[in-house]
């Protein structure tokens, strides 16, 4: 019955596996269970630690990040404390980041196209969990804080995310098209690590190991001059930067340049990145 109903709607494979989820009967609970706050173990960290010259993270099901390495923390996250997916009130979250986190909105040179994958793969990871109140909790956040997430989640989207290729414009060492592959833990729930790689000999590769230079624990201090300087200061020392601007992998020096004008009209930074900011127009309420 479902599959003739999924021919006839012509759904696709993903759409087709959630809605045999959806139809699932549901488990019968006396009560629902505490949300389970999800922490790395020691295998977890190492796994990332050891891929050092690849961008790696470890994740839950929900997309709480439990572990990374440097290069992972550089890529993504610099403007966060190295040390913040160990938090447990205040760890870092891949899709609230994204829709939240002002500098992910300028990471990213497609952010819609990034934000309708991360929406549609969420809502197939909610299908197969429906009594997960963590889940539900995230859903709910973002729905009131940002409006685009909210309507691109009221489309009803699902679609798997194995793999892909990410474009990003990072304000240390410019742009760069890496490619990513998401590897499920067996036997994790949903737990999964994904690492990102850039075509040998390209100008992403170039990039990818500038920054990883930067991201060295001998560089840390100097790395996070450089960040201050271009992404919270700007290469003036008075104002935020541009987003383009960017340590380039041919010079070790600074060049500024004219990089693309931030949502509005006026010239912000890739972000100055405390506390995540939302123009009246994202957010509700």
């Amino acid at each position: 019955m479902l599959n003739a109903i999924a021919r006839t709607l012509r759904l696709t494979d993903d759409e087709t596996a959630h809605l045999k989820a959806l139809a699932r009967p549901a488990a019968a609970v006396s009560r629902p269970a505490a949300p389970r706050v999800e922490h790395a173990g020691a295998s977890a960290r190492q796994l990332p630690a050891a891929m050092a010259e690849v961008p790696a993270l470890v994740l839950d099901r929900r997309n709480d990040v439990l572990a990374r390495n440097r290069l992972g923390h550089a890529l993504l996250a610099g403007h966060l404390p190295a040390g913040s997916p160990g938090a447990r009130d205040d760890r870092p979250h891949v899709t609230r980041t994204l829709f939240l986190d002002e500098h992910h909105r300028e990471l990213y040179t497609d952010w819609d196209e990034e934000t309708r994958l991360a929406v549609a793969s969420l809502r197939q990871v909610a299908g197969r969990h429906p009594d997960d109140r963590r889940l539900a909790e995230l859903v709910g956040h973002l729905t009131v804080r940002c409006e685009e997430f909210a309507s691109r989640w009221a489309r009803h989207p699902v679609r798997a995310c194995a793999s892909g290729v990410k474009r990003l414009r990072h304000p240390l060492v410019g742009a760069m098209d890496l490619s990513f592959e998401n590897l499920v833990v067996p036997g994790s729930s949903g737990r999964r690590l994904i690492a990102c790689t850039a075509e040998p000999g390209s100008p992403s590769e170039a990039a990818l190991r500038l920054l990883g230079g930067l991201a060295a624990p001998e560089a840390e201090d100097a790395s996070a001059a450089v960040w201050h300087l271009l992404v919270v200061r700007g290469p003036s020392g008075v104002g935020p930067a541009h987003a383009g601007t960017a340590l380039r992998p041919s010079s070790p020096s600074l060049r500024a340049r004219g990089g693309p004008r931030a949502r509005g009209g006026s010239s912000k930074a890739a972000g100055a990145f405390g506390a995540p900011k939302l123009s009246a127009s994202r957010m509700r309420g």
